[in-house]
């Protein structure tokens, strides 16, 4: 028996994985299968994840100009940086 792996990481699409829309090429019978392992508010997992960092980060700025309000926002707003990245397996 052949088996392959196959890894594909790129910018995702919040849309998409929680099926708010169906691409030309759904079988729609079959969306009652799809799994949902996790589905959390991304600005709520940045909260969970960052805050206290964020916390620390902010105490030891001296200007205010380089404190962060919200980071889920900075990273949003930045041109390099993409708020998540999916990777599929």
């Amino acid at each position: 028996m052949k088996r392959t792996i196959s890894i594909t990481s790129g910018k995702g699409s919040v849309n998409h994985n929680s099926r708010k829309f169906h691409a030309k090429n759904t079988d729609l019978e079959r969306s009652c299968l799809n799994v949902h392992y996790m589905n959390d508010n991304i600005r709520d997992v940045y909260h969970e994840l960052f805050d206290d960092s964020l916390a620390r980060y902010n105490e030891k700025q001296k200007r205010n100009d380089r404190r962060i309000e919200d980071y889920y926002e900075k990273i949003a707003s930045g041109k390099q940086e993409k708020t998540f990245h999916e990777i599929i397996v």
